[in-house]
């Protein structure tokens, strides 16, 4: 659809067996819907966490280089939940 192409800019989906690679310790979940659909996300975890910070980062791209975009709010000790 058209519309696809505006809501979805520069999105490339990544391969089932795609394997991430950044710095700081994470995991690959997937959130299942109640429609039976996955939302793949990236729990980067640390060992005495403030809190967790949700984090949706829209619409543009995937989950490849958002691990080294949010790792500033690891280092105020904070886990983060990505997305997309």
């Amino acid at each position: 659809m058209v519309q696809d192409k505006f809501i979805f800019i520069n999105w490339k989906k990544l391969d089932k067996n795609y394997q991430y690679n950044f710095s700081n310790k994470f995991e690959e979940v997937f959130i299942k819907t109640n429609g039976n659909n996955k939302i793949n996300a990236l729990h980067f975890k640390l060992p005495n966490p403030k809190g967790v910070i949700l984090f949706c980062h829209g619409n543009k791209g995937n989950l490849t280089r958002w691990g080294n975009r949010v790792s500033y709010l690891l280092e105020y000790n904070y886990e983060v939940l990505d997305f997309h």
